[in-house]
């Protein structure tokens, strides 16, 4: 119900296919605005090791920080 009225991306994949592979995903990143395919990437990493990586809402924060804090530094003061 949360996602009612929301604009939302649904990937469907085969059972045989265990993951959706990169290259699948570069296909789709073709069409896609830069800020969708930085999720996309963040989204791969946290699957690599979601075991380790914990809630993706975290991770995808905690990484967007990491970036944010990355160009701040580069910023004259």
């Amino acid at each position: 119900m949360e996602l009612q009225g929301l604009n939302i991306d649904l990937v469907i994949t085969p059972n045989e296919e265990k993951s959706l592979g990169v290259e699948k995903i570069e296909k789709e990143m073709e069409t896609k605005t830069p800020s969708q395919r930085l999720r996309a990437v963040i989204f791969l990493l946290w699957r690599q090791d979601e075991e380790k990586n914990g809630d993706y809402n975290t991770f995808y924060k905690t990484m967007m920080e990491k970036f944010i804090d990355h160009i701040k530094g580069k910023l004259d003061n």
